[in-house]
């Protein structure tokens, strides 16, 4: 697995898992300790089979952050345009909007 720490202008986080396989890409977040996070190749993630809400940041392919919003149990949530999806923690601050994330080895 590879950990990467993201960071903008006024903020940072990390370590963050990069998902790369399709078993990776499909667990996602469940079964995972409450402060994981995860980084993915995709516009769209779901909440299904999970027992609490994250936070989804939708990124888009230069790392701009172009919104995000917390996902309860049960849902689907798309950002369209994006390239990357950052689920983090629900009680997580994210990146404002526009921020430009850089992404290096943690």
């Amino acid at each position: 697995m590879e950990r990467l720490i993201l960071s903008g202008e006024d903020w940072s986080y990390g370590p963050v898992v990069a998902a790369r396989g399709f078993i990776q890409r499909w667990r996602g977040l469940r079964h995972s300790p409450p402060d994981a996070s995860l980084l993915l190749r995709t516009r769209s993630v779901h909440s299904f089979g999970m027992k609490r809400p994250f936070l989804a940041v939708g990124l888009y392919r230069d790392g701009t952050v172009a919104a995000s919003r917390l996902v309860p149990p049960r849902r689907l949530v798309y950002f369209p345009g994006c390239h990357w999806v950052l689920e983090l923690p629900a009680e997580a601050d994210p990146p404002p909007r526009g921020t430009v994330l850089e992404v290096r080895d943690g």
